[in-house]
């Protein structure tokens, strides 16, 4: 990251650690659930410091993540759109992931028709890793989480720190997460961070790094461009309600059938059988939402898209969609 700095000017930087994680990596859902606890409150700690030690005069302060690629016109295009943001935003989110994208989003910030912000749309756009933050809603957040005991922090860092301050995003983002595996992403969740941000070409954010280049979205094709808004509703997952549907199994191109299956406290797998019903491969366990209770209701295959069904806390049944060549990526022999 100096390197980085470095190269942008960005002489400032100062190293905030990170609160430590003591337990040994084991990839299950509690132990990924207390490593995002810490990051949450690392994240709170780093609040800290711009209190300490940013005189308020100067507005705000950059918080950022060890890990991420900065857009090679970062100085250029850091002035206009904070000049753009709204004078009672707390946040400027400077890099997020698409994973999907309301319909209706519009051009925001005090003058929309220069189109370089957009709205944080909750649970819509993702990634914490690089923001300015005001003072005011540093010490905000900082009064309502900074005396939490970590356990009582939510494992999603964008819920308790991106989400609530209604802000606004840079378009396109100024910063990338490297996408590589760390102490709290594992290796078989890269693809899917890689894939969220492939709209931004990664020799955008090339003018710092080394040959070869460290991160997976250097192997991207070239020819991504940042899509027009209208184009994000073509995001890779996408939701929809159903009335009381009960999806079967999909068959694969090998004869074999994947199926959607709850274990015994809610989280949800991708399971591939053979044709006499034995477990062949599983996917690691996940959740389509934080709400307590969550059913499974089946896979379904339309083409290229795998339909998965679920329904949550008692709401109506939906439908996500995903590539299904990005669902069996996901496939492993079971114990691996």
């Amino acid at each position: 990251m100096e390197r980085r700095f470095r190269h942008h000017g960005l002489d400032r930087a100062k190293l905030v650690p990170a609160l430590r994680f003591e337990a040994p990596r084991d990839d299950t859902e509690e132990w990924k659930a207390m490593a995002g606890r810490h990051a949450t409150a690392s994240h709170v700690e780093c609040m800290r410091r711009v209190l300490a030690e940013v005189p308020e005069e100067e507005g705000g302060a950059i918080i950022c993540e060890d890990d991420v690629l900065i857009h090679n016109e970062f100085v250029e295009r850091l002035e206009p759109a904070l000049a753009n943001l709204p004078e009672d935003a707390g946040l400027l989110l400077l890099g997020f992931m698409v994973v999907g994208w309301p319909e209706g989003l519009v051009w925001s910030g005090r003058d929309p028709g220069q189109e370089n912000l957009v709205p944080v749309i909750p649970w819509q756009s993702w990634g914490a890793h690089g923001y300015w933050i005001t003072h005011a809603y540093a010490r905000e957040r900082v009064a309502h989480l900074g005396s939490k005991p970590v356990e009582e922090l939510s494992n999603v860092v964008e819920e308790q720190i991106t989400f609530p301050a209604g802000g606004h995003a840079v378009y396109p983002p100024l910063m990338l997460q490297e996408s590589v595996d760390s102490v709290v992403r594992p290796a078989h969740e890269v693809s899917s961070h890689v894939q969220m941000q492939s709209a931004w070409p990664y020799s955008d954010y090339a003018a710092a790094e080394p040959e070869p280049a460290i991160s997976p979205l250097a192997k991207l094709p070239g020819a991504y461009r940042p899509p027009l808004l209208e184009e994000l509703l073509e995001a890779r997952y996408t939701f929809a309600e159903i009335d009381g549907v009960s999806l079967g199994s999909a068959r694969l191109g090998d004869g074999t059938l994947l199926s959607l299956e709850s274990d015994s406290v809610g989280r949800t797998r991708l399971v591939r059988r053979t044709a006499a019903g034995e477990i062949a491969e599983v996917s690691p366990p996940f959740r389509f939402s934080d709400r307590p209770v969550e059913r499974s209701l089946g896979v379904a295959r339309a083409g290229t898209l795998l339909l998965l069904g679920f329904e949550v806390d008692g709401c109506d049944p939906a439908l996500a969609a995903c590539m299904l060549d990005d669902a069996t990526g996901l496939l492993r022999p079971p114990g691996a």
